[in-house]
């Protein structure tokens, strides 16, 4: 008997935006290679081959205590072209007499800044998935990658009250950034105890092969 298909799945990434060191490509904690690695995700999932990237923080010109949250979508073919608008500063080569006007997507949403943006609150960047996901649009696969714990807590409670079965939730972040075992190792919480659909590891990187594993596990026993 032929086994059925396994449901197909969108993958999406959310990276902060708030060091340099995320717009060199040469780090493994870059955007570059945080999105090219969402892409084999997505292939090894069997999901489809374009992956959206929500980039978060706060914009330099940002009042109150708002985020800001862009989204973006890439491909294989794409790559170079989204990784120029969305994963390098935007002047960064610029010159003291050159025109200082954005010159990609990240100068437009986020400001010119050439040391830092501010954080997001981890509750808006939920917020911002679960709107461009909602529950038609079928399995979803979320990398959520966090360098602090704005607003973390009060996303934990909002996803453990709002039954949303269609989405998978992969949060990363070093744990003296995110908080240590003594949160995420509190009821279970990193390992699906007290949200079934969310795991957690305590650590800045991560490899396609370990997300993939944990999203078809889940997307095994789901029911």
């Amino acid at each position: 008997m032929t086994a059925e298909p396994a449901e197909p799945a969108k993958v999406i990434v959310a990276l902060p935006v708030t060091s340099p060191t995320y717009f060199n490509p040469r780090y493994r904690s870059s955007i570059a290679r945080k999105a090219k690695n969402a892409l084999r995700v997505a292939e090894q999932i069997g999901g489809s081959a374009t992956v959206t990237v929500i980039l978060h923080g706060r914009a330099v010109d940002q009042v109150g205590h708002g985020s800001t949250v862009a989204h973006s979508e890439v491909d294989q073919a794409n790559f170079d072209e989204w990784a120029a608008d969305w994963a390098v500063l935007p002047n960064a080569s610029s010159g003291v007499l050159d025109d200082p006007s954005p010159r990609n997507e990240v100068g437009r949403r986020f400001g010119i800044s050439d040391s830092f943006y501010g954080h997001a609150q981890a509750v808006d960047v939920m917020n911002s998935v679960m709107q461009i996901r909602p529950l038609s649009k079928g399995l979803t696969c979320v990398i959520l990658c966090l360098d602090s714990r704005f607003g973390v807590e009060e996303m934990i409670r909002s996803l453990a009250r709002i039954d949303r079965t269609n989405i998978f939730w992969q949060i990363c972040g070093d744990p003296s950034d995110i908080g240590y075992d003594d949160f995420w190792g509190k009821d279970g919480l990193k390992r699906g105890g007290v949200v079934p659909n969310l795991r957690a590891q305590l650590s800045s990187s991560w490899t396609p092969w370990l997300v993939a594993r944990r999203f078809k596990a889940w997307r095994k026993n789901r029911g």
